[in-house]
């Protein structure tokens, strides 16, 4: 495997690991990891352009479930969830 590979498998290591411990949100420990892949430019054979790069965040899968993030953010917020799994679950006794 060249460096590229072991440079990306460090990172998603390093992603995974960060987002386990919940060293800092999810959206910034993403982001982080995309910038370190873009700063060694190890999407340059794939996408030669950065604004074809980007326009891969408007894929219809990854726009569903950062809705669905939203979504879920929402019910635990506004207690929505707990209404919902205390009719399903009952109440602890």
């Amino acid at each position: 495997m060249t460096w590229e590979g072991w440079a990306t498998v460090v990172i998603v290591v390093g992603v995974l690991v960060a987002l386990g411990r919940n060293w800092a949100g999810t959206d910034v420990v993403l982001l982080g990891g995309v910038a370190v892949l873009l700063v060694l430019s190890l999407f340059s054979d794939r996408f030669p352009d950065a604004r074809e790069l980007a326009s891969q965040f408007g894929n219809d899968g990854l726009l569903t479930v950062a809705v669905l993030f939203v979504v879920a953010a929402g019910l635990t917020e506004t207690g929505g969830l707990s209404l919902i799994t205390e009719r399903m679950l009952g109440r602890p006794k």
